[in-house]
């Protein structure tokens, strides 16, 4: 499990003098992250002397959704582009010894 606290994802400047309260309101959905938890998990089978190990791998097992890094658009004046939250993963992990 990693939580996260509410935090701003970008350091850039932004004017929000001219905006209406919808459009602030919206803003700050892409510029601050909420709280959230994300949850991994591992399960497996090893043989005893260790000489192989098989698991079933889960990242972010309840998809949730953050943004990662927000910036501004240099052809469109007040707008933002995002990068997501990777979504939930899922993979089998196979490691032999030797």
């Amino acid at each position: 499990m990693r939580w996260n606290e509410e935090a701003a994802i970008t350091s850039a400047a932004v004017d929000a003098e001219g905006l209406s309260a919808m459009e602030r309101a919206a803003l700050n959905d892409v510029l601050i992250n909420d709280a959230f938890a994300t949850f991994g998990g591992r399960i497996g089978l090893r043989h005893y002397n260790n000489d192989w190990n098989l698991s079933f791998v889960v990242n972010n097992i309840f998809d949730e959704k953050y943004n990662i890094l927000a910036f501004p658009v240099p052809a469109q004046p007040g707008q933002f582009a995002v990068f997501s939250s990777p979504p939930r993963t899922m993979g089998l992990e196979f490691k032999v010894n030797f």
